[in-house]
């Protein structure tokens, strides 16, 4: 499972060394101080330049309040990673990001627990979904993707200036689309590849399990080194399916998580083990 604590946002509830202690902190955390659209100026105003690591979750900010914020963060100029989780900044609010990560220096991004619905996402401009993933690492567990959403974040992984390495779409109500996301995955836009990315707890029906195997390989050969698929209700014939396309297939992938899908207790689970001892190089978790 892609943990979006670590690396890209470990420094937000790291303290600084004591040789720094007199300098102002690079780290700043206002983690479920009550921060709202009414108070949020206050809190920004005292935010130090040289900020890089900035924690706004478990508050209580919408799009409103984010539209505030951006105007003060683009003038922090070593912000690089920013965590919105479990506010309720909607598709709008994702939107109202925009001119932050245009500037390019922001590389982490959680957006975790926002409320953030599929057919609103998707009803933004092709241009600002693809500034709001030219991030490296995009965290949106536990949202309300679902298939219209996914569709739409799928065509922005496919472009040649997305630089997205990381993306979590764990717990979003996705169906039909996955199969779109890893294809997106497999086909890639430019240099710059998804390497990890979480599907957990996602409800492929079985037409789009059936088509699963053939792009994981596809996707391992693309470039994609981890990939998590925990509780889907994968069934021990697709178990089998992935383990014999990634056997043939020649890939990068690293880890293949597949942990709680209690269907997979067969002839795939068998399927899977082998492939963990043959395929050198690729940590297979059951």
């Amino acid at each position: 499972r892609t943990d979006f604590s670590q690396p890209l946002f470990l420094a937000m509830v790291t303290t600084q060394p004591p040789s720094t202690a007199l300098r102002v902190p690079h780290t700043v955390s206002l983690r479920g101080k009550g921060i709202s659209d009414e108070n949020i100026s206050t809190f920004c105003q005292s935010l130090p330049q040289s900020t890089a690591h900035l924690d706004l979750s478990s508050n209580e900010i919408t799009q409103e309040g984010v539209e505030q914020l951006v105007n003060f963060l683009k003038e922090l100029p070593h912000l690089r990673s920013l965590s919105l989780s479990d506010n309720r900044i909607g598709a709008e609010g994702m939107g109202h990001l925009v001119p932050l990560l245009a500037q390019g220096r922001v590389e982490a991004l959680d957006l975790s627990q926002n409320e953030i619905v599929g057919e609103q996402l998707a009803e933004l401009p092709s241009e600002t979904l693809l500034s709001l993933f030219r991030v490296q690492a995009c965290d949106l567990r536990g949202n309300e993707i679902g298939d219209a959403g996914a569709d739409a974040i799928a065509s922005v992984l496919a472009d040649e200036r997305c630089s997205l390495k990381e993306l979590n779409l764990s717990n979003n109500d996705i169906t039909f689309a996955m199969s779109s996301v890893l294809a997106a995955a497999a086909e890639g836009g430019g240099e710059q590849r998804l390497e990890t990315l979480s599907l957990d707890d996602n409800r492929p029906p079985l037409s789009t399990l059936s088509t699963l195997p053939a792009l994981i390989g596809a996707a391992s050969h693309a470039g994609l080194r981890s990939l998590s698929l925990r509780n889907m209700e994968l069934d021990d014939a697709t178990a089998q399916h992935i383990a014999a396309a990634l056997c043939l297939s020649v890939g990068d992938l690293q880890v293949l998580d597949l942990r709680e899908n209690r269907g997979c207790s067969g002839k795939g689970r068998t399927a899977l083990e082998g492939l963990g001892r043959l395929k050198r190089g690729l940590t297979v978790h059951l």
